[in-house]
């Protein structure tokens, strides 16, 4: 039971959060609160500024993580400063980060084809994106 409690509680934080994140490299933990940043202000994402709380990880680190997922489609170019808890800011970071957030074309190609491929997962568990690669063509169709 715990076990079946665990493998929930793992897929239910795996899907609170979409995907992708724009992150900062870690801040190590400081004993001057001055140099703890609590905070981030993201410049580049809209027409306003984006203000977020930083992230503390499991190993003490804190960090600047920020889901894209609802971001729309199109060219960025992003900076970021970190806020401390008496609300002193750093400067931006420079340069601009460049990205652009899209889909994947669409398929090309298309036909008929008189066998199937076999698929198997290529890649660990841990990772989000699974890529797949043919391993052999099937003697008969799969239902799986």
């Amino acid at each position: 039971m715990k076990t079946l409690l665990t493998l929930l509680v793992i897929v239910l934080a795996s899907q609170a959060y979409g995907a992708p994140f724009l992150v900062s490299d870690p801040y190590t933990i400081q004993s001057d609160p001055n140099l703890n940043p609590v905070s981030f202000v993201i410049h580049g994402l809209g027409a306003s500024d984006i203000t977020i709380g930083a992230t503390q990880l499991s190993n003490g680190t804190i960090i600047l993580e920020y889901d894209l997922a609802t971001l729309p489609n199109g060219q960025y170019q992003v900076d970021a400063a970190a806020i401390n808890v008496f609300g002193g800011e750093s400067t931006f970071s420079a340069p601009p980060f460049a990205f652009t957030k899209g889909v994947p074309g669409p398929p090309q190609n298309l036909r008929i084809s008189p066998t199937l491929l076999t698929w198997v997962p290529f890649g660990s568990a841990t990772q989000r994106t699974s890529f797949r690669i043919p391993l052999r063509r099937a003697l008969a169709p799969s239902l799986s």
